[in-house]
């Protein structure tokens, strides 16, 4: 248990530096889907590195393209 939970941290800690804010809430989607629905913005934004300014705009970003 403790190797999983190790692991799924590096691999977010990674996404910081391979991926852009896009990429990464993206990630975050495919990891986790319906979770964006149950929590506020701000602790997603937190969670992604990225301010709430930002996470709305990527949010409005992917709600044009869909």
């Amino acid at each position: 248990m403790i190797d999983s939970a190790l692991i799924l941290k590096e691999e977010h800690a990674s996404s910081f530096k391979l991926l852009n804010s896009l990429e990464q809430y993206k990630q975050f989607l495919s990891a986790y889907p319906g979770l964006e629905k149950r929590i506020k913005q701000c602790h997603l934004a937190s969670y992604l590195g990225i301010t709430p300014v930002s996470l709305s705009r990527i949010r409005k970003k992917l709600n044009i393209n869909k």
